[in-house]
């Protein structure tokens, strides 16, 4: 799947013909993994999303440790 997409964003690209394909050297791919993105029914977003390194509790986590 995720070649599927890098490919049809690559064609979609290409066809713009501002630069030529043979200048593309190498493809990145990231992506955000443990993330929460919280959305209403209507798919809109309700708020900032939270990722791994959301430090809020912190403080919570080393006294449910102790």
């Amino acid at each position: 799947m995720w070649w599927e997409h890098a490919r049809a964003a690559l064609q979609k690209a290409n066809a713009t013909g501002s630069y030529h394909p043979r200048d593309i050297g190498a493809i990145g791919i990231a992506y955000q993994m443990h993330g929460l993105v919280v959305v209403d029914q209507q798919q809109q977003v309700l708020r900032n999303a939270i990722i791994w390194c959301d430090s809020r509790a912190v403080e919570i986590g080393h006294k449910a440790f102790k």
